[in-house]
């Protein structure tokens, strides 16, 4: 009689500790069911926004600046595309080797290249040359390593060199116009940027080199002064000559 009692209570502890987990179980799957739900319903727009933006890699396809031209059709300022050489620090394994094959390419020393690199390591994007010839493109591309790119840059260019600087003015490092001619007329000669938008993955590299959308861009528009280069060129020296001459501070000419 004793053993038969001993016998319930131990099955009595058993279902009583079988039903606590099983409650356990369910609240588990409870508080489960739950957080599914809320993200499906509260959270459902802000994290497809999230994965959106994650998935889809856009950059600018920049628009080319107009030229200014003189009133004989001369080019007197035009711009043309030098790419900037950059690295992704996370993934190179060995920066040293890195920075010394750049190095022989771009003519820049080895050290500076590799303090670069090492400074910015956290970075996914490290510029460590600007506005490169095409003769040291080309040697960069050869060299096929995967952390290494090229970001086109547009570079303003004036034949004439400092003649008519006063008139031309210059243009900043993101392609606005800063001072004369090329501030007054900015927005006629900057024209608009384009975009690509592709899918990409975690490291922002194309999955499908086909799934992409292009905007095209709008170039800008060219501009026609009334000077004459050649008589403005010949003006300048005359004046430079003459404050020579006589020692003046200034000269004027109309």
């Amino acid at each position: 009689m004793e053993n038969d009692r001993t016998t319930f209570q131990i099955h009595r502890s058993q279902r009583r500790r079988a039903a606590f987990f099983l409650v356990l179980i369910l609240l588990g799957f409870g508080g489960l069911f739950g957080r599914l739900l809320y993200i499906n319903t509260a959270l459902h727009d802000p994290l497809v926004s999230i994965g959106s933006r994650q998935q889809k890699g856009q950059v600018a396809v920049p628009a080319r600046r107009g030229m200014i031209l003189d009133a004989r059709g001369r080019v007197i300022a035009a711009s043309r595309r030098l790419p900037d050489v950059y690295v992704d620090p996370s993934r190179v394994d060995d920066a040293a080797k890195l920075a010394h094959e750049l190095s022989i390419r771009l003519n820049v020393p080895t050290p500076q290249i590799e303090a670069t690199l090492r400074r910015d390591a956290d970075s996914r994007y490290v510029v460590v040359a600007s506005r490169v010839e095409e003769a040291e493109a080309d040697a960069i591309r050869h060299l096929r390593h995967p952390a290494v790119g090229f970001t086109e840059r547009e570079v303003r260019t004036y034949p004439l060199g400092t003649s008519m600087a006063h008139l031309l003015g210059l243009v900043g490092r993101d392609g606005r116009g800063l001072e004369g001619v090329e501030k007054e007329y900015d927005q006629h000669l900057r024209g608009h940027d384009g975009r690509r938008s592709m899918t990409v993955d975690a490291r922002r590299r194309p999955l499908w080199p086909r799934d992409v959308e292009e905007i095209d861009p709008i170039d800008g528009g060219h501009l026609v002064l009334t000077v004459d280069a050649e008589i403005q060129r010949l003006v300048e020296q005359i004046l430079d000559e003459t404050m020579i001459e006589f020692g003046a501070e200034g000269a004027l000419a109309v």
